[in-house]
């Protein structure tokens, strides 16, 4: 009965690993619409200096110069911004 506890435990844990992995691969990439979306988004609410700060943050002078590799740290800190706490 041990043994069975055991292997239903190793089976468990098994499992959860492969979900977390699945889970990982079922995001999405940020798409270049998702970024200028967000970055409108937050310039209209009167935060447009600090867009341009966040584009020139990522060494470019227009989001189209941005890396898609660099897309979700964009979002990512675009969020931030005006959501000081």
């Amino acid at each position: 009965m041990e043994d069975m506890v055991t292997k239903l435990r190793t089976a468990a844990q098994l499992i959860n690993e492969v979900a977390e992995e699945l889970g990982k691969s079922e995001e999405k990439p940020v798409t270049f619409i998702e970024v200028r979306t967000i970055l409108a988004e937050k310039a209209g609410k009167g935060f447009a200096d600090e867009v341009k700060a966040l584009i020139k943050k990522h060494n470019a002078t227009k989001l189209s110069d941005i890396p898609e590799t660099e897309y979700a740290d964009v979002v990512k800190e675009a969020e931030a911004i005006g959501n000081a706490s």
